[in-house]
């Protein structure tokens, strides 16, 4: 039996109901064996993990607990629409390039005992100042950041609030140290980290991105490339269909990989694609993870007009962020519902011209009834285009004979639209 995926749109997030108490001390002991995603490289280790007020980074490397140093941590805390944001980082000295668009970017300077917390917004144009401390821990309001430093290790709590309390993430992270004349650098992903000589500014190309949602465990490849291009979803099908009041897209899939959902664009014309729905805020469209069985899904978009043409593009996330856009696969529809226009003349003699609308691929019936209910007269038309026609009836019956004076009945109908009008025949 194929599976079918009813339209609720109702917002659903749960948080795991147990964790590990990450202690900020310098250290990682705090963190297990099911919440270590950890990126090991020989400049050290990237930790990662969460619980439902907090997010935690552990940074391993033998140069972590050196003097003057300052830390970077950017965030893309919408990766699932990536709609806001900056791919040039935030940063104090030299230009870094993003594999994603970065929203938020804490940073921490610790130099002679004299420690810093800076919390940075890209609000759509800048980058911009939201909070900041002289100390080990900013608590001001929605925002709470806390570092900690020791042997070769440094860490650091931060309040999911104070990143907007996200759903899912992508983060990098970069280290700077003045070291006399010099600057040194180091930053994790590591293995996406260019330009060995850090002298005319860095750039990743890998990012760590994460469902921040409970039962995540440990992938050994967590670390991504901003060009990847993997297809979780065999996506068999997709279409739309002008219904009488809306516009119903329907799709299908062979199989998922990671399927976290899916995120459907709309073009009005010849426009660009905007946001019209997420998996974030629907449940029709989310994803059935890991599954070789084929799904079916719908969603109905109810804000058309008529005569207007509609261009919809699909695509999936998967639990790392990644979105992948099916090009190959949109379709355009001219929302054109069946619609009795015009009946005229009526009263008519010796012919009436009966003019409606259709949407493409429509099987539409005419059917004339006498006053007594017998059917006297009918016509079935398909439209392979969707637009406005014409059909005229000369009043007579199926045989060709005229009939007499009177008032007959009309009924137009398709699959999804009936109407019925009355007419009147003058000989």
């Amino acid at each position: 039996m194929r599976n079918l995926i009813l339209l609720l749109c109702v917002p659903a997030f749960v948080f795991a109901t147990t964790y590990t108490t990450i202690n900020i001390e310098g250290a990682n002991s705090g963190w297990e064996s099911d919440e270590d995603f950890s990126i090991s490289t020989s400049n050290g280790t990237l930790y990662f993990t969460w619980d439902a007020d907090y997010l935690y980074l552990g940074i391993n490397h033998s140069e972590a607990d050196y003097g003057n140093l300052a830390t970077f941590i950017w965030f893309d805390t919408d990766p699932l629409e990536n709609a806001n944001g900056s791919t040039s980082g935030y940063a104090w000295s030299g230009f870094v390039t993003l594999p994603f668009k970065a929203d938020y970017v804490i940073v921490w300077k610790n130099q002679s005992g004299s420690d810093y917390i800076e919390i940075q917004h890209y609000n759509g144009s800048i980058w911009g100042q939201v909070a900041s401390a002289n100390s080990t821990e900013l608590n001001s309001g929605n925002y709470y950041v806390q570092f900690a430093i020791g042997t070769d290790y440094r860490e650091v709590r931060i309040k999911r609030s104070t990143i907007g309390s996200p759903s899912a993430i992508k983060l990098c992270s970069f280290t700077e140290q003045q070291w006399g004349s010099y600057w040194r650098y180091f930053g994790w992903p590591s293995d996406g980290w260019t330009d060995a000589n850090r002298s005319s500014g860095q750039s990743f190309t890998h990012y760590q991105g994460y469902p921040l949602r409970e039962n995540i465990v440990p992938d050994d490849n967590m670390y991504h490339d901003a060009s990847d291009a993997s297809l979780p979803v065999t996506l068999t099908n997709f279409s739309a269909k002008t219904l009488e009041k809306s516009i119903h897209l329907s799709w299908a899939t062979e199989s998922e990989i990671e399927n976290h959902g899916f995120i459907l664009y709309r073009a009005i014309g010849n426009g660009d694609f905007n946001l019209l729905a997420s998996f974030t805020n629907c449940d029709a469209l989310k994803g059935h993870g890991t599954t070789t069985s084929a799904n079916h899904y719908s969603y109905l978009d109810n804000a058309v007009s008529a005569g207007s043409t509609y261009r919809y593009l699909l695509a999936d996330i998967n639990y790392r962020g990644q979105e992948t856009k099916h090009f190959d696969r949109i379709v355009e529809v001219t929302f054109a519902p069946c619609a009795l226009q015009a009946i005229y003349p009526n009263p008519f003699n010796p012919y009436t011209t009966i003019t409606y609308s259709a949407p493409d691929n429509t099987k539409i019936t005419f059917w004339i009834y006498d006053l007594l209910g017998h059917p006297v007269w009918n016509r079935t038309v398909i439209h392979d285009a969707a637009g406005s026609y014409r059909l005229k009836w000369d009043g007579v019956n199926q045989s060709g004979d005229k009939l007499a004076t009177g008032m007959y009945l009309l009924k137009m109908s398709s699959e999804e639209f009936t109407t019925v009008h009355k007419l009147l025949l003058i000989r």
